[in-house]
């Protein structure tokens, strides 16, 4: 008996399952362009609009490609190419859900509690920036960059450190943290970063992620200078939270400071053209062209998934799906035939 017959059942399972083709490949570096392009015209002036163009861009993507399963495309990948796909993303999956089962202990069991006087600074600013949620402060290790996790309850992990710090310094990273909750940046970045594991090939995929993460931080700082935190008294607290830091960001939860885009926030803040304090018409003119650009891209992912799409292909997908789920006959995990292998081992007289 050898393995082999089992090797090719796999290999025709996920290409059967996964019919993505060169046609498929071009749908997706078109609606990441259109996305990234998007962001272009948007601007960085308008962090929080153009975060949200191209987080809604990723779940585009994502969907696009849970959409394609059965529509095949001109010509399928080679098997090769799908095998080191499935490889390389199970790989990132297991590294994800071990970064965020990391997390979770963390969180949870590791970190202690802050104490009352920062529970209920936390609470009383959550009150003013309207976040409904009861936001829980913890301690976690020493030099660890604030960072927030958690959807439906959310946790503050501040680093020891935070018990000394002055009263504006601790009101500049709750207000942060805080803005993260009320954005939804946590589950914004669980749902970007599965979409990154499908699609690790391409690079456009990884620059609209890039593009996520740095725009939600800097969207978070706006929202802290229009609390009425001076922008000068925000950078310095900022460049002390950094410098103070001696562990690296984690990859999963929703971070203050990072050292890449650090030297760009530090400009926007101290930019005096970069607009902070927009009118009530400038927000609304914001969210209609939030909501336009939205539509725009769901029906886009909608028509590109939709092309090329005939009863007969889908009735032939969920065939050869069907063949695959199929258990397989005894005879067919041997390497030849029955009667074949019998008289191979038996004795010549």
């Amino acid at each position: 008996m050898t393995l082999i017959p089992f090797e090719n059942e796999v290999v025709s399972c996920v290409s059967a399952v996964l019919r993505w083709g060169p046609e498929f490949l071009f749908k997706v570096t078109a609606l990441a362009g259109i996305v990234l392009f998007a962001g272009v015209v948007v601007g960085r002036t308008r962090p929080a609009l153009r975060h949200l163009i191209t987080s809604v861009g990723l779940v585009c993507l994502l969907l696009l490609g849970l959409l394609s399963l059965g529509n095949a495309g001109a010509g399928l990948l080679p098997q090769g190419a799908l095998t080191l796909w499935g490889i390389v993303t199970g790989v990132l999956l297991l590294r994800f859900l071990a970064d965020l089962l990391h997390l979770f202990w963390r969180g949870m069991f590791a970190a202690r509690e802050a104490g009352p006087e920062l529970n209920l600074r936390a609470a009383a600013l959550a009150s003013r920036m309207g976040v409904g949620q009861n936001v829980r402060v913890r301690l976690g290790r020493a030099g660890e960059i604030p960072h927030t996790w958690g959807v439906l309850h959310p946790v503050i992990i501040l680093p020891p450190a935070a018990q000394t710090w002055a009263a504006e310094q601790v009101d500049a990273v709750l207000l942060h943290e805080l803005g993260h909750i009320r954005r939804g940046d946590v589950l914004c970045n669980l749902i970007t970063q599965l979409t990154v594991l499908a699609y690790w090939f391409h690079p456009l995929a990884w620059l609209m992620w890039r593009r996520v993460r740095r725009d939600a931080e800097r969207a978070c700082d706006a929202l802290v200078v229009e609390q009425g935190m001076p922008a000068a008294h925000y950078a310095r607290h900022l460049l002390s939270i950094v410098r103070d830091a001696r562990r690296r960001p984690h990859p999963v939860a929703a971070t203050m400071a990072a050292e890449p885009d650090l030297a760009g926030r530090i400009r926007a803040l101290l930019d005096p053209r970069l607009r902070r304090h927009g009118s009530r018409a400038d927000a609304r003119v914001g969210r209609l062209t939030a909501l336009v650009l939205t539509v725009a891209l769901v029906g886009s992912t909608l028509l590109m998934a939709g092309q090329n799409t005939s009863a007969r292909k889908r009735d032939t997908w969920l065939a050869d799906l069907a063949a695959c789920l199929t258990v397989p006959q005894e005879s067919s995990l041997t390497s030849q035939d029955p009667a074949e292998e019998v008289a191979s081992v038996s004795p010549e007289y």
